[in-house]
């Protein structure tokens, strides 16, 4: 019975993965960020390890690549995401394939206002394995005997379903300032995460709003704060902070910058993140410093991140310092 129970609690939770540096994962902020930033092409890898302090850690990682226009066409970007989550002793694994399509549109001439509308769509799959998992059923008096039967009924071991969500962002720019703000829905496909025949789990929708930007202060230094809120079922999630950025050296060829930043994540982390920039590589590292219920247990020690972003530009015109994207989350 306690490893049904642990076993529900895992799958029955039905909660989409989880990041501290979203700007590694546009596309899992809102779909409307997909081809919003100053380049071509834009590459994102990110890999998240948690709770190795605790138990078997999870291990997230998520690769994205999204393109600001599709062929001749401006207004319309495109990309393509791929996550892959594997947690606990089950080794329940997640992996997600996504499409997304955005339009922007302009408000003002002077291009300084925007807005952008996306849809993402894909296919999920989950996998679990049941022969690490032990059960009461399976304990003979005096000891673990892995011969006896769990007295489970599983069902399944494989789950496939469809995914979709989408989005909508403003965008306000210009040569000192950037406000970003969005709303962005997921899981507006709801699919059974249960893997017993009898059971039913569905996949709460997921609803991320946030709001941004990034104030020059002079020629080097930008301020980037953050508000972000998060709900999915009964499940809330509200983040603010954010980050110093120093411009160490620029001009036509080379581009050199350092940021750092402090988060909070209501109830549950404190998260400190620093990014270096060379040219149009940008190199992130974060930590979660854990301050829930949980901190007798893992002493504090909650997840570490690291992400790399590299943005293609044909043709780059005007000061990187403003990235008209939401590199400041």
């Amino acid at each position: 019975m306690l490893g049904y129970l642990l076993f529900w609690w895992l799958v029955g939770q039905s909660q989409d993965l989880h990041f501290s540096q979203f700007s590694a994962t546009p596309s899992y902020i809102n779909p409307a960020l997909t081809g919003k930033f100053n380049g071509d092409g834009r590459f994102t890898l990110n890999h998240r390890s948690q709770w190795r302090s605790v138990t078997v850690p999870y291990q997230t990682f998520a690769a994205t690549a999204d393109f600001s226009k599709l062929g001749s066409t401006p207004k319309l970007g495109t990309g393509v995401s791929v996550y892959y989550d594997k947690a606990g002793d089950s080794k329940l694994t997640t992996f997600k394939f996504d499409f997304a399509l955005s339009y922007s549109l302009k408000l003002t001439y002077d291009n300084k206002h925007s807005l952008s509308m996306g849809l993402q769509g894909g296919l999920k799959n989950m996998t679990i394995d049941y022969s690490a998992l032990r059960f009461d059923n399976q304990y003979n008096g005096t000891q673990y005997d892995a011969n006896l039967t769990t007295g489970e009924a599983f069902t399944y071991n494989k789950l496939l379903a469809a995914t979709a969500s989408s989005g909508i962002a403003y965008f306000y720019v210009d040569h000192k300032k950037v406000l970003v703000a969005g709303i962005g829905v997921y899981n507006l496909i709801s699919s059974n995460q249960s893997f017993f025949a009898t059971g039913s789990s569905p996949l709460d929708k997921r609803v991320n709003s946030y709001v941004g930007g990034e104030l020059a202060l002079n020629d080097k230094q930008i301020l980037m704060p953050t508000v972000f809120f998060s709900k999915q079922g009964k499940l809330k999630e509200i983040i603010f902070g954010g980050k110093f950025k120093q411009v160490v050296f620029e001009d036509n060829r080379y581009y050199r910058a350092v940021s750092g930043g402090l988060y909070f994540r209501n109830r549950d982390a404190l998260f400190i993140t620093g990014n270096l920039e060379i040219n149009d590589l940008n190199f992130g590292i974060s930590y979660d410093l854990n301050v829930s219920g949980l901190r007798k247990a893992s002493s504090y020690r909650g997840a570490y991140e690291v992400s790399l972003i590299y943005v293609y530009s044909a043709n780059r015109a005007g000061s990187r310092k403003f990235s008209s994207c939401p590199v400041f989350i």
